[in-house]
């Protein structure tokens, strides 16, 4: 879950990291015991809820998401791959879903080999993007009563444009599709197609209080 600020834009209503959050919750809702895993990226990755059928503690997890989290900024699109194939590459079985969803603004590192490497571990990586094809201003000082937009050295305010083609590109390398979210684009629905389409295994999960 990209978490960089230029997923505050609101090209994508009421911005880009609500809209993420209020599809992926519902994704989440509609989950029948499968594991679920969120890792939170920005400048750097953090695991942020490790893998647990307990679908109330993720939507708890899911809903206090914010672009305040990490305070290195960018997009390193990489250290959250490498975290998340990480924490999923230990179960040696198929069926290892990795969902990445960001605008994909200021990509660093090498995130088209690790999605070739999390396919030859049978991980499959769907990627999300989410914003417009416009694009949109990236608004700063969101808590405060003047609100103003991320400007350039120059004071020419940032327009925060949808990296579609590097998404499409790392889920192709991952085995996996692309998803676009936007005003009025995909949706949950479809994310949730495709992972019901991919084969189920059982697996054991014990309860404890």
């Amino acid at each position: 879950f990209d978490t960089s600020i230029s997923m505050d834009a609101s090209d994508v209503k009421p911005s880009r990291i609500e809209k993420a959050k209020y599809e992926i919750g519902k994704l989440i809702q509609n989950l029948k015991g499968d594991r679920v895993s969120i890792i939170v990226f920005a400048g750097t990755s953090h695991l942020y809820l490790p893998l647990t059928t307990d679908y109330e503690a993720a939507q708890l997890f899911l809903s206090a998401i914010d672009t305040k989290m990490i305070p290195n900024q960018g997009t390193s699109i990489s250290s959250a791959l490498e975290k998340a194939i990480e924490v999923v590459k230990k179960d040696r079985d198929k069926y290892k879903v990795v969902l990445l969803i960001s605008d994909g603004e200021d990509h660093e590192g090498n995130a088209i080999d690790l999605s070739r490497q999390a396919s030859d571990l049978d991980i499959s990586i769907l990627t999300v993007g989410i914003g417009s094809n416009m694009g949109g201003l990236i608004p700063i000082n969101l808590d405060s009563d003047t609100k103003d937009f991320k400007r350039d050295k120059s004071g020419r305010l940032i327009t925060s444009v949808l990296n579609k083609g590097m998404l499409e590109d790392i889920a192709k390398a991952g085995s996996g599709q692309f998803f676009h979210f936007s005003n009025n684009g995909q949706s949950y629905v479809d994310l949730s197609d495709a992972i019901d389409s991919m084969e189920k295994r059982k697996i054991n999960s014990h309860e404890y209080s």
